[in-house]
Formats: structure tokens, sequence, C-alpha cells
């Protein structure tokens, strides 16, 4: 006469335990899950206070976590796992913090009493600013007065807010420099020694600048004109199709 007996194995990280059991586990009077959970705690030592996650392999070699009698009665009985095989892995227990809560006014107020967000010391009228030692590669406006924008494709290459209203807002070449703020009368900026301007070389810049600018927008019309020719040729279609369908039904 054959015994029958239920194993189960229960794996933490190289450490491997076998427990058996008479009757089938997950079943009325068979081990539950709260009693399968204080078995292995005790085995490997693992304090209450610690989680703990099962995982286990099921008939399509899967990786099943267990968390309830449901699921160890699906494996015991429901798919006659015998022995069942099982992982244990403590869970690290998460610090919970207390949420800060955030003072909109408070640090509203830092700013306006901090000197970087002071802004009566900082506000200067954008139009009287001045960029010295800076000219204007088009107009030859020195010092560059207001906005000043920068080339950036050819390096030195600055012109003014006027200029760039002509020429440079038609492409994204240009980018705005940080303004320099007035200097107080009482205080006298050190000149700056600069290169001497080559008028030729500024002409001969401008005129591939405008080239460029024109060649980008021959390539833009071109794509319009593609465009336009495609869609023209897919109403054509319809219309074809249409008259198609009409002549089919009279």
């Amino acid at each position: 006469m054959s015994y029958t007996y239920y194993t189960i194995k229960i794996a933490l990280d190289d450490d491997l335990r076998r427990l058996n059991f008479d009757q089938q586990p997950g079943t009325d009077g068979g081990l539950s899950f709260s009693e399968l959970e204080a078995q292995t705690r005790e085995l490997f030592e693992i304090p209450a206070s610690t989680k703990l996650r099962f995982t286990y392999v099921d008939c399509d070699d899967d990786v099943v976590t267990m968390v309830n009698d449901r699921d160890l009665k699906d494996a015991s009985v429901g798919q006659r796992l015998n022995p069942l095989r099982m992982k244990v892995a403590p869970l690290e227990q998460r610090k919970q913090t207390s949420p800060v809560l955030y003072n909109y006014e408070e640090e509203q107020e830092e700013q306006e009493n901090s000197e970087v967000y002071n802004t009566r010391e900082v506000a200067v009228d954008v139009n009287q600013q001045v960029h010295t030692g800076v000219s204007c590669n088009c107009c030859r406006m020195n010092p560059i007065i207001g906005l000043r924008y920068c080339s950036t494709t050819w390096a030195n290459y600055n012109i003014c807010s006027a200029c760039y209203q002509k020429i440079g807002h038609y492409s994204g070449e240009y980018e705005i420099v940080a303004q320099q703020v007035n200097q107080p009368p009482h205080e006298k900026t050190p000149p700056v020694n600069q290169p001497p301007v080559d008028p030729v070389a500024d002409a001969q810049a401008a005129m591939e600048a405008l080239a460029l600018q024109r060649m980008q927008h021959q390539n833009q019309i071109a794509l319009m004109r593609q465009q336009q020719y495609y869609n023209d040729a897919l109403c054509r279609s319809m219309v074809d199709g249409a008259r198609a369908v009409a002549s089919l039904i009279d």
C-alpha cells in the first residue's frame, strides 16, 4: 500500500528547506497561506515586521506570485504541483517621510527681498540699453543701442533691431545677446580695441546671407508647388472615380 504525502520546497537565496504534509495544502483542513508564511519565518528566522514575497513556477513556466489561500489552492490542487517549489524574498520597508508643505507666500517674500530678484535694481528700458564696443555690421551703428542680434553662422557678426526687422527675421540665424546696462555717468568704461572693419568682407557676407535666404525661399516654393501638384492629382483621381461610379449607376 503506497502512502501519498505532499511536499513544499521553499528557497531563500541559496538556502533550501523542505516541508512535508499528510493533507493536501490549500484544501479544508490542509495548510493555509498564513500557516505557510508563519512556518517560513520560523525556518529562516525572519522577523514578523518584514514583509515576504512568495513566487513559484506554474505549469506554463511562468513565475507567479502567491499572496493568499486562493493562490495556494490553485497551485496545489488546481495545477497539482507536488512538490510545490517556491521562492521567498524579504521586501525592504520604504521609509515614509512626511510631506513638505509648499509655502508660496514665504518664497515670494524671499524673492522680493533678494538682490537677485529685486526688479527695482535690474529693471532697465530695453530701448536705452547700450552694447559698448559692438557695432552693427549693416548700418554701422556704433555702439548698438537697444536689442542686439548676433549671427549663429558668422563669427562677430552683429546687427541692430532695425536691421533685424529688414533682413534678419527671414531666417533663424540670429539670436538675441544679453543686453548691457548703461554705465552710470561717474563710471567710465575702458576703451575696447576693435579690429579694423573690412567693408568688402561685410558686404560679401551680407550678400551670401541674402543668397542663402533666397535659396531657402525657393526651396519652400518648390515644396509648395510639389504638394499642390499632388493635391491636384488626387482631386482629379477622385473626380474620375466619381464619374465612373455615376456611369455605372446610369
